[in-house]
């Protein structure tokens, strides 16, 4: 073999061997992403956008927390979070410790369809939380 024919061989190579340890840590992050909450908390207390931003600065700065939409027309806040970090009871407390009071939304129950009859046939419904719980 040429002395050439050795170097672009050594080269490509190693230019596979990064490629894959690269697409290999992109792999693992994306698995961390699949332990995400997600809880949407009634407010009180917000009357402007003021407030909204207030709720967002505090809501940044709770360890775990990931993203947040505030919504003053609705009075709800919608947490992502990880669970390993923090928790629904701590988001509330942290937040109730503010002008703004954090709690459940009250579910009104004539509301909640009822999947088996309101919504897509059962096999579609155990399809899609299969895509869910495998991230699909």
């Amino acid at each position: 073999m040429s002395q050439t024919f050795r170097k672009n061989l050594i080269v490509l190579f190693l230019t596979l061997a990064f490629t894959a340890s690269f697409s290999y840590a992109q792999t693992k992050g994306k698995k961390t992403d699949k332990k995400i909450a997600v809880t949407t908390f009634s407010v009180t207390g917000m009357t402007c956008s003021g407030c909204v931003l207030n709720v967002e600065n505090k809501l940044k700065k709770i360890n775990g927390v990931k993203d947040y939409k505030v919504s003053l027309k609705k009075n709800t806040a919608e947490v992502k979070y990880d669970p390993k970090k923090t928790s629904e009871k701590e988001i509330t407390d942290i937040m109730n410790k503010t002008h703004y009071k954090f709690s459940k939304p009250k579910v009104n129950p004539s509301k909640v369809k009822n999947p088996s009859t309101d919504g897509p046939d059962k096999r579609k419904m155990k399809k899609e939380n299969n895509r869910y719980r495998n991230g699909k």
